[in-house]
């Protein structure tokens, strides 16, 4: 693997785009480099209390909220199972919140509260 791509969203219309290449084999010299780069990188785009890990957290749920499949993001993350990306993004998969919202719909629609226009029979 070369590299994997993170995003964070900065503001409204910005996001900080990093390539950033696997830790295995790296010197602790070179792990200390990085992360003086990446708390550049957030203090430049004044992202407060920013780690690499929200660049993953924001590129996989943005890939699953626009129907991307979980194996591919998954492949992307370059986790080892499918089982793995489920754990940590499965409420973020478009099908799965579709699906749910299906499921409890009917329910929404004889609800008094969420709809008052239903009148109630004595």
């Amino acid at each position: 693997m070369t590299g994997i791509l993170f995003r964070q969203r900065i503001n409204r219309a910005e996001y900080a785009v990093l390539k950033v290449k696997p830790l295995d084999g790296m010197d602790m010299g070179a792990i200390a480099a990085r992360r003086w780069t990446l708390a550049h990188v957030f203090k430049t785009a004044e992202v407060h209390n920013g780690d690499a890990r929200r660049f993953r957290d924001t590129f996989a749920v943005e890939l699953l909220l626009s129907g991307v499949p979980l194996e591919r993001v998954s492949v992307l993350l370059g986790h080892s199972s499918v089982e793995a990306t489920e754990r940590h993004y499965a409420p973020w998969v478009r099908e799965q919140q579709e699906q749910m919202e299906a499921d409890v719909r009917p329910a929404w629609e004889h609800d008094l509260i969420l709809n008052p226009t239903i009148s109630v029979q004595p």
